[in-house]
């Protein structure tokens, strides 16, 4: 089975030191045999765009074996370069990936992106796996996943800068591994900061992956874990299984209500059986699959979609309303029967609200929920109090209200239809 090196370096140490990544060890672990590919986080070395074929082949001939890491460009250009300097036939010997979200310069803008992206998204063939790597807040954007699929990747790596929200980052690679239905694994580093950890996260189908080998602080970081990717087969370990906690909020609104039960008066009601909702103000002309409703905080769109909807990551994208037609989205994913694993759903549901800046409510069987998030795409959980769900209609603007000003935060509005388009490549 194939070893990966998630590296958490410590930047409060020289990389001399054995503090800042314990690298002698880990070149041990790799000459060994231990180790099949090491991967070190974004914006690890810095160079110029010629720069990154020359930085990724001295670290990948420093290890021995296969490596990735994060290259920033002195244009401002995020890139994750992969090198094996030993490839066995049918192997990658180089693949180079741009970042497209949250960055000075993104990869709409490398050159000739746009004929020649495709290679970005073509697999790493590796010990007989198809590795993807995506750098940082990409993940965010689930379109970039899905085309890295649909081009043959069965494992999935992210590289990430350093000190971030943990429940944040676990939230999304928990649900990516749900939704690809393959190992996600991440890493990035300490940098010291008052706020947010560097460590390393790995999940498979929901489930968190257990590290073979532990080579970090007690904090997380200033080392290594070294993690075997399960074969394609494998269902998600159950002997490590933790339970997903998500806590409830403790505020209650009452801009948006759902009710599945008729006796309670609310802004929409959800009929449990058969999905359909009804309204109570007055109802819009719908757009597309969404049906929209007058209220005191704005137009209200919502869109009713079956539970085998919600592992779909295309499926709200294919349904993207016109833009500047719904001010509020919520999304009703229902079934009759309640599902085999309350935690994948749950994970799901925080994974949409969190990519799409939707409200999720969950109506299967005896399963409620309703979730949301806040400005910084932290979960809002929401109790249900006397047979109601109530949001705040702050941050409901749906998919397209994800796309940024600038380059620096998010996918930019000039760049999204770009985005948008990998739906269909």
């Amino acid at each position: 089975m194939l070893r990966i090196a998630l590296v958490v370096p410590d930047y409060r140490y020289e990389w001399e030191d054995p503090r800042h990544a314990r690298f002698a060890v880990l070149q041990r672990a790799c000459e060994d045999g231990e180790v099949d590919l090491v991967v070190l986080p974004e914006h690890y070395a810095c160079g110029t765009a010629e720069d990154v074929d020359e930085i990724a082949e001295d670290e990948a001939w420093y290890f021995g074996v296969a490596t990735m890491l994060g290259i920033e460009t002195e244009s401002g250009f995020q890139t994750a370069a992969y090198r094996n300097p030993h490839p066995s036939k049918g192997e990658t010997e180089a693949h180079l990936y741009v970042k497209h979200s949250t960055s000075p310069r993104i990869a709409f803008e490398w050159p000739g992106y746009a004929t020649g992206a495709e290679k970005m998204f073509e697999p790493i063939v590796l010990g007989g796996r198809r590795l993807s790597v995506q750098v940082c807040h990409d993940m965010f954007f689930g379109l970039i996943g899905q085309r890295m699929q649909r081009a043959g990747a069965d494992v999935f790596i992210n590289i990430t800068g350093g000190n971030v929200n943990e429940r944040k980052w676990t939230n999304v690679v928990r649900g990516r591994s749900l939704e690809l239905d393959a190992p996600f694994l991440c890493t990035m580093a300490e940098r010291g900061q008052r706020s947010g950890v560097g460590r390393a996260i790995a999940f498979h189908r929901g489930e968190r992956m257990r590290a073979v080998r532990s080579e970090v602080t007690a904090a997380g970081s200033g080392g290594f874990e070294v993690y075997q990717v399960p074969s394609r087969t494998a269902p998600a370990s159950r002997s490590t299984r933790e339970p997903y906690e998500q806590a409830f909020t403790n505020q209650q609104y009452d801009d948006i209500t759902v009710s599945l039960s008729a006796e309670r008066r609310a802004s929409i009601l959800l009929d449990e059986r058969t999905g359909v909702a009804a309204f109570r103000g007055e109802e819009l002309g719908g757009v597309g699959p969404w049906r929209r409703f007058a209220s005191q905080v704005g137009r209200v769109g919502v869109l009713s979609l079956p539970l085998d909807a919600l592992a779909d990551g295309r499926a709200l994208y294919a349904a993207l309303p016109p833009h500047d037609a719904i001010d509020h989205h919520v999304v009703l994913y229902w079934s009759p029967h309640t599902p085999g694993s309350r935690d994948a759903v749950l994970a799901l549901a925080v994974l949409r609200a969190i990519e799409h800046r939707v409200g999720v409510v969950i109506a299967c069987g005896d399963q409620r929920e309703a979730i949301k998030t806040n400005r910084y795409k932290n979960i809002q959980r929401m109790r249900c109090v006397d047979g109601v769900f109530g949001f705040n209609a702050e941050f409901l603007g749906g998919t397209r209200s994800i796309a940024g000003a600038t380059p620096n935060l998010g996918i930019p509005q000039t760049s999204f239809d770009p985005y948008l388009a990998m739906l269909d490549r």
